[in-house]
């Protein structure tokens, strides 16, 4: 999951040990998607990750909060052009 130094925090995917919860109150509310370290499984399988209670953004050591839709655009588009450098469709 996470690794922490004095200069960067790192999040290491594609082990299948980091779980993935998202959060919105609406439309003109932030919304969330938090990180969270599970035990190992495979790649894209369900994992029950805390209660179906409201979320709160610092109770994953990982969120990312977004306040417009423009801004998870940019982060959407970038992953997409990462995933064709990685050779994915």
């Amino acid at each position: 999951m996470p690794i922490v130094n004095n200069n960067n925090l790192q999040v290491i995917f594609g082990t299948g040990d980091i779980a993935i919860k998202i959060g919105c109150k609406g439309k003109t509310n932030p919304s969330v998607m938090q990180f969270v370290e599970v035990e190992k499984s495979r790649i894209g399988q369900h994992v029950e990750i805390g209660s179906n209670e409201k979320m709160k953004v610092d109770e994953a050591p990982i969120a990312l909060v977004f306040n417009k839709i423009e801004s998870l655009d940019v982060v959407i588009n970038q992953l997409l052009k990462l995933r064709g450098i990685m050779g994915g469709n």
